[in-house]
């Protein structure tokens, strides 16, 4: 079997490189930003929205994108498509007050496309990005999933 067909077929391995929002994600809201440590899946990000009776929680992916010719597009393949999105940037922009997005999202650094994709969930909401999302956790479900090694902070 060559290494590039093992590759393919791989299941991901997620190491969380940060969080946005509050120290704390699970308390107070915020996100867990992750890497692929195989390399072969795009990075994620899992949002974390506590209500007083809730928690609700949403995971979609940081997809890089790519600026040629005045075009913003996430599909590696057809980098002519522009995604659904780049067409409100501006708008985007002046909502959240960063006139960097299109660098952001279009960045290397996960931590800076996670902010720029939050940006995006802030003008056009999460459902948009996660439709189903993972839906609404118990208490005990979050203690369950949150104390694993998992959710902590390493180093990219």
């Amino acid at each position: 079997m060559s290494n590039k067909t093992y590759r393919m077929n791989s299941q991901p391995k997620w190491k969380c490189v940060g969080t946005l929002g509050d120290i704390n994600p699970v308390e107070h809201g915020g996100a867990f930003i992750f890497v692929d440590t195989t390399g072969v899946y795009e990075a994620e990000i899992e949002v974390v929205e506590p209500t007083e009776k809730k928690i609700w929680v949403y995971r979609y992916t940081l997809k890089q994108c790519t600026y040629k010719n005045g075009i913003l597009s996430d599909n590696i393949y057809h980098p002519e498509v522009e995604v659904w999105f780049a067409h409100d940037i501006d708008s985007v922009s002046a909502f959240v007050g960063n006139y960097l997005l299109i660098d952001m999202l279009c960045s290397d650094d996960v931590l800076e496309r996670a902010t720029a994709y939050s940006a995006m969930v802030s003008y056009h909401g999460i459902d948009n990005f996660d439709p189903s999302g993972l839906g609404v956790l118990t208490p005990s479900q979050v203690k369950n999933r949150y104390s694993k090694k998992q959710f902590q902070v390493q180093e990219k």
